[in-house]
């Protein structure tokens, strides 16, 4: 049953997809890999697959297609990612009101 939806799935989705899905297994273990692979296995079987993770939303066919792996929708990536910068903008000011508060600095 599994084999036969996975078939499914990889049927809809686009050929230009798997360069970005290359393009990130090239950049991470293969455990990673095997371990989102299993994930996904999982998540059909359950009925979880392709829905957010996060907000637990359907996840956006267009992404879905093509990053078949994705655990979350792209607004909640995209969310995260400024999470991230954010969070890099709040470290850098820390480290420059550091530097401006040491004695060399005044």
């Amino acid at each position: 049953m599994l084999e036969a939806r996975r078939r499914e799935v990889l049927e809809g989705v686009p050929e230009d997809s798997w360069y970005k899905e290359e393009e990130i297994a090239l950049q991470e273990p293969k455990a990673e890999r095997l371990k989102r692979f299993d994930d996904a296995l999982l998540r059909l079987e359950i009925g979880q697959y392709g829905f957010c993770a996060s907000c637990h939303q359907e996840i956006e066919e267009e992404w879905l297609a093509s990053l078949p792996l994705i655990r979350i929708c792209k607004r909640c990536d995209t969310n995260a990612e400024w999470s991230g910068v954010i969070k890099q903008l709040r470290q850098l000011r820390k480290q420059r009101e550091k530097k401006s508060q040491h004695p060399l600095w005044q």
